[in-house]
């Protein structure tokens, strides 16, 4: 095979693999890094300025549904840190809302990477609601088919034993067991924590 030809097919691989996840910039990393110390450190003030600064990316035009995600997460985090019940619902219904928007646009675009991202932040952000929001079902139904996703797009280690770990949990919690260290096993094959490996290992008693 001469070297054009070689040149020829490399260039076709190069332009018609599917790319599984946008690439991110040093602002897009540190604004997902604050992302996820609001959702595991907590903190009225965490989620404020992860808010701030997905919503300063917002203004770039670069990648509004992947910011949008991550800002109704957000935005039904912060109903856990008001105190009048009419101010957490209106978080609650505002972050329900960006969320069927996000949907809909989502689905016309038939895009593997960003219909991940949906379930993944949606089920994560509706596994939290109070019962008497009935979105348990629908969460954990997001979460599975995210956690199924994730080996197709070949997400990160670092994002999937984190994720697999949680997952794991919540189906320990409806007492379905077996798929609870399935999950546990898989979490344990990706990179965690000390803390969170030892809790994949308490599973798989």
């Amino acid at each position: 095979m001469n070297k054009y030809l070689i040149t020829l097919v490399c260039t076709f691989f190069l332009f018609t693999c599917p790319k599984y996840s946008f690439s991110m910039n040093d602002k897009e990393l540190a604004a997902q890094n604050l992302y996820w110390e609001a959702v595991y450190k907590g903190g009225i003030k965490r989620v404020e300025k992860a808010e701030k600064e997905y919503s300063a990316l917002l203004k770039t035009g670069k990648h509004p549904i992947n910011y949008k995600l991550r800002i109704a997460s957000l935005t039904a985090m912060k109903a856990k840190y008001v105190f009048w019940p009419h101010e957490k619902m209106a978080y609650v219904n505002e972050s329900m809302q960006t969320f069927n928007r996000l949907q809909r646009k989502i689905d016309k675009k038939d895009s593997m990477p960003l219909t991940y991202e949906f379930h993944m932040y949606r089920g994560r952000t509706y596994i939290h609601f109070p019962f008497f929001f009935n979105k348990k079902e629908l969460a954990m139904e997001d979460i599975k088919k995210a956690a199924e996703m994730a080996v197709t797009l070949k997400r990160p280690t670092k994002e999937l034993g984190p994720f697999y770990l949680e997952y794991a949990e919540y189906l320990k919690k409806d007492n379905l067991r077996e798929d609870a260290k399935t999950y546990a096993k898989k979490a344990l094959q990706n990179q965690l924590s000390k803390e969170e490996s030892n809790r994949a290992k308490r599973l798989l008693k």
